[in-house]
């Protein structure tokens, strides 16, 4: 195989790989690239922290803050945990997070503008933490 080959194969095979089965009702569970790493950051987000086996630091606290009285200390614990978990992740950088708190439906919001690495693009991640109990 020459140069030039190698040169394109490597420029349209996706750098990361994986799959996912989350509303995707397709055979096809395939995910590449930066659906992939938003789709781990969401696994991290959706995941309460403590309850993954043998990684105690994995998850998020915001899951257990939805009932507690929101006040500047509990938007700070948020967006802490945040960027915690952003920061996790060599894959993407931070420019920008937000957080919006609806105190009358216990629901958080966190829009979040990351850097992916790899690829030098920037994308929002947003994610909402619903109680649906």
């Amino acid at each position: 195989m020459s140069l030039i080959q190698h040169l394109i194969i490597y420029m349209v095979s996706p750098t990361y790989r994986g799959y996912s089965t989350v509303n995707n009702p397709s055979l096809d569970t395939a995910i590449f690239d930066m659906e992939l790493v938003k789709a781990d950051l969401m696994n991290h987000f959706m995941t309460k922290l403590g309850d993954r086996p043998m990684r105690a630091t994995f998850g998020s606290i915001i899951w257990d803050l939805l009932f507690d009285v929101f006040d500047d200390r509990t938007e700070s614990l948020v967006l802490q945990d945040a960027e915690r978990i952003i920061d996790d992740d060599p894959r993407v950088d931070r420019k920008e997070i937000k957080v919006f708190i609806n105190q009358d439906t216990h629901e958080v919001k966190v829009e979040i503008k990351l850097l992916f690495v790899e690829f030098d693009m920037e994308d929002w991640f947003v994610i909402e933490f619903v109680d649906h109990s």
